[in-house]
């Protein structure tokens, strides 16, 4: 069913740049896996998913290609490349917004929420884009403090209707009659892709090499940088500092297949597959960095966490544990409170709200407490003045924010990259999704990297918080283990 006739588009064309050329198709015989692989599998693709309480799939998962446009930013320059070969430099945020000025597109009813605009991250680093923060460590891996990119084709599968939506961005110009029908040819193309079978080996993957991932510290240097926190805290320097640890290994392994196995093992609000040139991000992120929709900013704070249970009575056992253990509901109650705190930057006074507090959520490997705040966006502020005024999260950071990031980068030294950082879109409509990009993985040049962190107070154990950092990439390393071994296997 075609979802725009010419007539339509033609009337659109006047007034956007770029207008949704959208086909629903059925889709009860394909998976968003087979539609990913039929047709986007590439060096500048990506697919989004998402479950929800760890069983139930989200409405869309979302498959994106063919870019119109690729957007990164290091240090205090941003570079802006076109599909037609044409680029333009600019300062960060401005270069941004002129994007998303450039590309305003309509809204067109029973398509989802994301129909056109940037998807990638903002590394850690970016947040000197929004504050005073110590100048750039040690960086072997390299990567731009954003990349984003403008997919030119989205494949929108419904998993509640099993129907999947075709959609092209067209581009009007100086003549929307041809352009309509270029659309057309284009959706046709992907039609005849759709319909063609996987190999045997993509759909069950052979196993390859391990990938053996070793720490960049010893464990002896990152429980001395517990205490070291800690010691900053006693002093009032800060009430908590988030530090992490880096593992990285090397192999040629699929980092498609490692995400279908992530995606088994910890079924994730946020699931994603970035490929972007080179670099490619898996991940399973539970927790929103924010979101944006309209006039409404949301955030959801994580903090709090205990291991899943052998059986449903320790599981039980260990949610009330974690319910009443008191250092994990007052570090809960301050990263709320920060996050209440950087709503209320942008939000129309009194209108800050917190709409759940102290939910326990569970994952495949750990269970969380979760709360959800949320804000009426005021005045002329838009998605990135909320990005700016939330990024990065506490919750991965600390409290105070910039001195906790000031003792984090003192002690961790090398520069953390897309961890910490969000993963997500900025629609050409101007809302905004990103989650936290922690549980990922980035496969970068035949080398693989993860990264976890743990929450550091006044009364934080070295020992425990370690073994914190291995809970939450535990997950990830079987993911690299399952995709090693083949999914036959």
């Amino acid at each position: 069913m075609l979802m725009m006739d010419k007539d339509r588009f033609m009337e659109l064309a006047k007034e956007y740049s770029l207008v949704p050329v959208a086909k629903r198709i059925p889709a009860d015989t394909q998976t968003p896996v087979s539609t990913y692989l039929k047709t986007a599998k590439g060096c500048w693709s990506f697919l989004l998913e998402s479950v929800e309480g760890g069983t139930n799939w989200g409405r869309y998962s979302i498959v994106g290609f063919d870019p119109l446009m690729v957007y990164e930013c290091t240090g205090e320059e941003a570079l802006l490349k076109h599909k037609n070969g044409g680029e333009e430099r600019g300062e960060p945020l401005a270069l941004l917004r002129s994007v998303i000025r450039a590309n305003e597109m309509p809204r067109i009813e029973g398509l989802p929420r994301f129909s056109g605009g940037l998807v990638g991250y903002f590394g850690y680093g970016s947040a000197r884009l929004f504050e005073e923060l110590p100048p750039r460590g040690d960086d072997p891996v390299g990567l731009p403090d954003i990349r984003l990119f403008a997919p030119g084709k989205l494949l929108a599968f419904d998993n509640v209707s099993k129907t999947l939506d075709i959609i092209v961005l067209a581009r009007p110009e100086s003549d929307p009659a041809l352009s309509y029908e270029l659309a057309l040819k284009e959706i046709d193309g992907v039609l005849s892709n759709l319909k063609a079978n996987l190999s045997e080996e993509e759909a069950f993957p052979p196993p390859s090499g391990a990938v053996t991932l070793s720490p960049v510290i010893a464990r002896e240097r990152f429980e001395s940088m517990v205490e070291t926190a800690r010691e900053a805290i006693h002093a009032g320097e800060a009430i908590q500092i988030v530090l992490s640890q880096i593992f990285e290994g090397e192999g040629e392994i699929d980092p498609f297949t490692v995400y279908r196995a992530l995606r088994i093992l910890n079924p994730s609000p946020y699931l994603f597959h970035l490929a972007m040139g080179e670099e490619v991000l898996v991940g399973a992120s539970p927790e929103v960095m924010v979101r944006v929709e309209e006039d409404k900013a949301m955030v959801r704070p994580i903090a709090g966490t205990r291991h899943r249970g052998k059986n449903t009575v320790e599981d039980l056992a260990l949610e009330q544990e974690l319910l009443a253990d008191e250092k994990e509901r007052a570090e809960h109650v301050m990263l709320v409170d920060l996050g209440r705190n950087d709503l209320g930057r942008i939000a129309n006074p009194g209108e800050v709200t917190l709409e759940e507090s102290f939910v326990v959520e569970r994952y495949s490997h750990v269970m969380h407490l979760v709360s959800t705040v949320s804000a009426k966006v005021g005045g002329e502020r838009d998605a990135l003045d909320v990005l700016a005024a939330t990024f990065p999260a506490g919750t991965v950071s600390g409290a105070p924010k910039v001195r906790a990031m000031e003792i984090i980068a003192e002690l961790e030294e090398r520069e953390r990259g897309f961890y910490a950082g969000a993963v997500g879109y900025l629609g050409f409509d101007g809302n905004l999704d990103t989650c936290i990009t922690i549980r990922t993985i980035l496969f970068s040049k035949g080398k693989v990297y993860l990264q976890a962190g743990a929450g550091i107070v006044a009364d934080s154990s070295p020992a425990f918080e370690y073994e914190e950092t291995l809970h939450k990439s535990d997950a990830l390393r079987r993911a690299l283990e399952m995709a090693a071994e083949g999914l036959s296997s």
